[in-house]
């Protein structure tokens, strides 16, 4: 399941970085002002990954304690 949800998020930030930062398509190459959108762009998108997943992995890791706090049997 990991796999395609990356491959999800590539397949989004790609979308969104292109639509938000591509501009001119008479040219074969990207302008520098296009490239350097792209680079802030997908480090954007990789840092909110990352705070996500970190996010995610706390509120696991709190229900679970939660959870194994419920079933120990209580004095």
């Amino acid at each position: 399941m990991q796999i395609k949800e990356t491959s999800d998020l590539y397949v989004q930030c790609s979308t969104v970085c292109f639509d938000r930062c591509v501009m001119n398509f008479t040219a074969r190459k990207l302008n520098d002002k296009e490239l350097d959108c792209i680079e802030k762009c997908t480090q954007k998108f990789a840092k909110m990954n990352q705070r996500l997943t970190i996010r995610l992995f706390e509120l696991n890791r709190d229900e679970l304690s939660k959870q194994q706090q419920q079933q120990q049997p209580q004095k």
